[in-house]
């Protein structure tokens, strides 16, 4: 896909100058409904995770306890496998 942003224009002194056209070009970012839906979504959803963050009273400890579940089922399955 090439993308023209602009075009040189002679001048009559000799020189050439850059005219950039119109932004944003035509055709660039056509986006379908259903793709701008999923991306209000995605919004939505990061928004709603920054606003639990703050209702936790102690987020590193909520990481902690996560990372050590994580840890703890970690080693279940490598029991599981040996």
């Amino acid at each position: 896909m090439k993308i023209e942003i602009g075009q040189n224009i002679v001048q009559k002194a000799g020189f050439s100058a850059f005219v950039p056209h119109s932004f944003p070009p035509k055709g660039l970012l056509e986006l379908t409904q259903a793709t701008l839906i999923k991306a209000a979504e995605a919004d939505r959803l990061v928004g709603k995770l920054d606003g639990i963050t703050h209702t936790l009273p102690d987020v590193d400890f909520f990481l902690s306890m996560f990372a050590s579940l994580t840890i703890a089922l970690s080693q279940d399955q490598i029991h599981l496998l040996l």
